[in-house]
């Protein structure tokens, strides 16, 4: 099945709910891709970029580079200019992360359908679409008749206000965004990791792993070995010490595996969908150096 049939079969069937309440049914999807894909005028196999915020928008044009046989690029909204134009040259070059996209949406709807997706699914996305996973899986869902919920930008609170009053019924989550989720005043208090339990409603809290609450392991100058393994950690306790930290990796790790030190820090850089900033991060550490090997 595809985006076609799904409009012919169900044309009054929601598809994407923006988080601003927004809502696109299927015949409005497909009829404006294809109304796209007349405007572009473009050949298969020639390249365009999207530079776009997630939402339906963005789905639009990503199906007529599909429709057309165009290989797609999607390029961070942060960009400034000559970074877009870096990027955007060297990832057409290399067809992207969206080259080749139909074969690929269509793997992953099947992959889907096996997990128990179908048209009665309602499914958040609350990383950009400049990502390839997150985009990848919206662009196949459509296939399957679900229905996307798509969060321009992650904000906890409103994730969990969009999954109960749209009645999520499956989710793909980092583990940052659970810890951001359980932050809230209504939550318990998040530790990290992949200890839980569910409550009465069926909600997964996270909690009990070492006092953690959020966590970086990087290399850092050593002056006999080059570099050391370092973990930064952001604690969740004031009680948790770095004994107590580098005890526990032992006991779960091969040594070679473990920090050697931990630094404490009040936070971690993380861009606005979670993923941790590892330059911005590893530059505290490597300022002073000329070169990244002492």
């Amino acid at each position: 099945m595809h985006l076609g049939w799904q409009a012919k079969q169900r044309p009054d069937a929601i598809a994407v709910i923006e988080s601003g309440g927004r809502t696109v049914t299927y015949a409005e999807l497909d009829a404006r891709s294809r109304q796209l894909v007349a405007a572009l005028d473009l050949r298969p196999g020639d390249a365009i970029a999207i530079r776009m915020p997630s939402g339906a928008a963005f789905l639009e044009v990503a199906r007529a580079a599909q429709r057309s046989g165009l290989r797609c690029t999607p390029v961070n909204t942060h960009l400034l200019p000559s970074e877009i134009d870096e990027t955007a040259e060297g990832e057409l070059l290399t067809a992207g992360p969206m080259g080749g996209p139909a074969a690929e949406c269509v793997q992953v709807a099947q992959g889907l359908a096996h997990c128990g997706f179908g048209s009665e699914a309602v499914y958040p996305s609350t990383a950009p679409f400049h990502h390839a996973s997150p985009l990848v899986h919206c662009m196949s869902l459509p296939r399957l008749g679900a229905t996307l919920v798509v969060m321009d930008r992650f904000d906890a609170a409103e994730c969990l206000e969009l999954i109960e009053r749209h009645r999520v019924t499956h989710a793909r989550f980092v583990p940052t965004t659970f810890v951001r989720m359980l932050k809230l005043p209504a939550a318990r208090r998040a530790r990290d990791g992949d200890i839980g339990h569910l409550d009465e409603d069926g909600y997964l809290y996270l909690t009990e792993r070492a006092g953690v609450a959020d966590v970086a392991v990087i290399g850092v100058p050593d002056l006999e070995m080059g570099e050391r393994v370092l973990a930064v950690v952001q604690p969740a306790a004031a009680d948790v010490t770095a004994d107590e930290l580098l005890a526990y990796c032992r006991e779960r790790l091969a040594p070679y595996k473990c920090p050697r030190a931990v630094d404490f820090v009040l936070g971690l850089p993380r861009d606005p969908s979670g993923k941790l900033r590892e330059g911005l991060l590893r530059e505290t550490y490597w300022r002073n150096h000329e070169t990244r090997i002492v």
